[in-house]
């Protein structure tokens, strides 16, 4: 499997802030950004009241989570 699209994303803005190029080597830290994220993300619908599992929001905790347990289709986290 493959390291989901948006991980990697991630791994590599933080790589490019330190000036490298090696993307992998920030692997895990974009784990603990992408799950402050979703933390984040359930605050957020916590605070409105809204169901954390919908549908209607692209990136939801649920998605962010998926990615890093590999549990979203063809990735690993």
């Amino acid at each position: 499997m493959e390291t989901h699209p948006l991980l990697r994303y991630v791994a590599t803005q933080l790589a490019e802030s330190h000036e490298s190029h090696d993307w992998y080597a920030y692997l895990a830290d974009a784990r603990v950004v992408m799950e402050a994220t979703a933390e984040w993300i359930e605050a957020l619908y916590r605070d409105a009241q809204a169901d954390v599992l919908s549908e209607d929001c692209y990136i939801t905790a649920h998605y962010l989570r998926g990615i890093l347990d590999g549990s979203y289709p063809g990735t690993a986290g």
